[in-house]
């Protein structure tokens, strides 16, 4: 009773939980062609844990050594395929974060020789030194009539 309560409480919890977590991993991903893929490696990670899940219910109505022994290997080989689908969505996630930095790089080495920044700063503290002596001259000529 106690596998049956296990399988049908918590591991049904951690299996939506899951499903939640590839759903938003694979929501995010561009371009198109990459989320296409990836949803299939997220599918195919669901299906290997609805299978575990079959065979947990097997397992626990299952009499018998012999028979439980073969669910056990079964399970391990989902539970393989489901490791390997889950690392390469992690490392096409990695792949997919490190493409979108790479895009970013190669704009800001784009827009790097207009040096825009550094244009409008120049042009910006010329235009401040300037006002700054007109207004000093400007002042210095009140300070003198104020004097007299």
């Amino acid at each position: 009773m106690k596998a049956l309560g296990l399988s049908s409480t918590i591991s049904d919890e951690l299996m939506r939980k899951i499903d939640g977590s590839l759903d938003e991993l694979t929501a995010r991903i561009k371009p198109e062609w990459r989320k296409t893929r990836m949803n299939k490696i997220a599918k195919d990670a669901k299906f290997g844990i609805r299978n575990m899940v079959i065979l947990q219910n097997r397992h626990i109505n299952t009499a018998g050594e012999p028979a439980n022994k073969s669910l056990e290997k079964s399970m391990q080989s989902e539970r393989k395929n489901i490791e390997t689908a889950l690392a390469t969505l992690d490392r096409m996630t990695a792949k997919t974060e490190f493409s979108e930095y790479m895009r970013v790089n190669s704009e800001i080495v784009r827009l790097s020789p207009l040096n825009t920044n550094r244009t409008s700063a120049a042009l910006s503290l010329g235009d401040k030194r300037k006002t700054e002596a007109e207004c000093d001259r400007s002042l210095e000529a009140q300070q003198k009539l104020a004097t007299k």
